[in-house]
């Protein structure tokens, strides 16, 4: 495809054109990516946090400045010159460049948690911070989801309703490896991880099972819900 003409034209040889253009067939952009910083690694960037000017006109007719045209369309239809839009880019293998802009409330938690983490990140790297914090978020979220747990209870009781047992809740989702189980006529699965949910192979309408503390977790799969 023509994206991926464009991202491989630059490292493109004589001598390596052949084995790079097979390599990269069929790949996604994003694939391509991966592999462009594997066979051409870059080096870190440094960490930078600076503040970022937003763009004003004047008014004539009102004596406080206004914000530019471009800023007063709603988020995702207008990008803002000074506003380019997050990049997770990779470097080399294992690392990725990654550029965001915050707003002042997310600056003033990253610049608590630097100091929270004194002793144990004494350098503040932001890099380290956010992989904590990350770690910490994930946890949480697949607690709330798929009720993971370090220290996991036996069901004691029966399901009631359409109630999914936790204990079923975790097995789907190590069974399914945190991703949609979905697959196509051609045996291809569905590569989604976000908007993941429990959805019942068989429709509860149609005859389906229902998980209760003996039943088999195959009743289910993981699916966002799309598919």
């Amino acid at each position: 495809h023509l994206s991926a003409v464009g991202m491989l034209a630059p490292h493109l040889t004589a001598e390596n054109a052949d084995g790079l253009l097979a390599a990269a067939e069929h790949r996604t952009k994003a694939e391509i990516a991966l592999l462009l910083a594997a066979r051409f690694p870059r080096p870190d960037v440094p960490t930078t946090v600076q503040a970022v000017a937003v763009t004003v006109a004047t008014d004539p007719l009102r004596s406080e400045p206004v914000v530019a045209l471009a800023m007063q369309h709603a988020p995702g239809h207008v990008e803002s010159a000074s506003s380019p839009r997050p990049t997770v880019a990779p470097l080399s293998p294992g690392r990725f460049d990654v550029r965001f802009t915050l707003d002042q409330s997310a600056h003033d938690l990253l610049r608590y948690a630097q100091a929270l983490l004194g002793h144990a990140v004494p350098s503040g790297d932001i890099a380290e911070v956010v992989k904590r914090g990350l770690a910490t978020l994930v946890e949480q979220l697949e607690k709330r989801v798929f009720a993971v747990s370090a220290r996991p209870r036996s069901q004691r009781s029966a399901a009631k309703g359409r109630h999914v047992p936790a204990e079923v809740r975790r097995t789907v989702w190590r069974r399914d490896g945190g991703r949609c189980t979905f697959e196509s006529a051609a045996g291809q699965r569905c590569p989604a991880c976000t908007r993941l949910e429990l959805d019942h192979v068989g429709p509860l309408d149609r005859g389906g099972a229902r998980a209760d503390r003996n039943a088999d977790h195959n009743a289910y799969r993981t699916c966002p819900g799309a598919c």
